[in-house]
């Protein structure tokens, strides 16, 4: 695999601390796989929305999307995972990550890792840099942009936080994990600094291959009340579970008219 480049941004969180596992929490049982999306495969913007490819990480979009994060819905809530009569469930632990968007041999993109091999849950899962909250976390905003810096290396002035989106729960119900999107700039993966004992590979994919219609599929699971997340395929490896779910949520404020992608369920 080649791997593409690194800079800017800005952001007001600061941290240390040792490193975490990055807990990743995805479902364990494909139940259906078929394309249920109405998607836009063209490079270039609706012509009711001013987002295209060459503005998406513009400072006007930016302040478009910091406002439209006030507003945007869960995929996924507490209710798809409870069945009805069922007692409230304890959360264990709160999570954060962040959906690092950037730009790779002058392409819009977002990155990705893959969780090492060794870890003891979800090895080998695509994933984005994030982790469990630390006591000592003003936030979780700063829990996303700290782990970031122990995954990968990227450091906090680098990374410019454009906001948080819906947190979502595991497939328990028991722990809730918030997506920060954030501007990390031009990057090369050849000069970032992973922490091999958490990730395995770090890559890029670049935004308009993955809103493409024949990269879009969705699954279906029963647990709980049943509910219908989308899949990212038409890379090296398939974007799917909570990376899934962040991914599509990021891509609707991110690029309206662009991407289209809409989750039906079908219980």
């Amino acid at each position: 695999m080649t791997f593409p480049r690194l800079i800017t941004g800005a952001c007001s969180s600061v941290y240390s601390h040792t490193s975490r596992i990055s807990r990743r929490i995805i479902p364990t049982v494909v139940i259906y796989w078929k394309h249920k999306y109405s998607t836009s495969s063209s490079p270039t913007a609706d012509v009711k929305s001013p987002v295209n490819l060459e503005n998406i990480f513009s400072d006007e979009n930016k302040e478009r999307v910091k406002k439209s994060l006030l507003t945007i819905q869960p995929v996924r809530t507490i209710e798809h995972i409870v069945k009805p009569k069922h007692k409230p469930l304890k959360i264990s632990h709160d999570a954060a990550v962040i959906i690092p968007l950037c730009v790779v041999n002058d392409e819009p993109s977002v990155l990705f890792t893959l969780r090492s091999s060794s870890l003891r849950k979800h090895r080998g899962e695509v994933s984005f840099p994030g982790g469990r909250k630390d006591d000592s976390d003003p936030d979780l905003i700063y829990t996303a942009v700290r782990e970031t810096w122990e995954e990968l290396g990227i450091p906090k002035e680098k990374i410019d936080v454009w906001g948080a989106l819906s947190p979502a729960p595991n497939k328990y119900g028991t722990s809730f994990t918030t997506p920060v999107l954030a501007y990390c700039g031009h990057i090369d993966i050849s000069k970032l600094v992973p922490n091999e004992d958490e990730v395995e590979v770090v890559f890029t994919r670049t935004i308009e291959s993955i809103i493409k219609k024949e990269n879009i599929a969705s699954t279906q699971w029963r647990y709980g009340r049943g509910y219908t997340m989308p899949v990212f395929i038409g890379g090296q490896h398939r974007i799917w579970g909570l990376t899934a779910i962040f991914l599509h949520q990021a891509l609707i404020v991110l690029a309206p008219g662009l991407y289209k992608n809409k989750v039906r369920h079908n219980p």
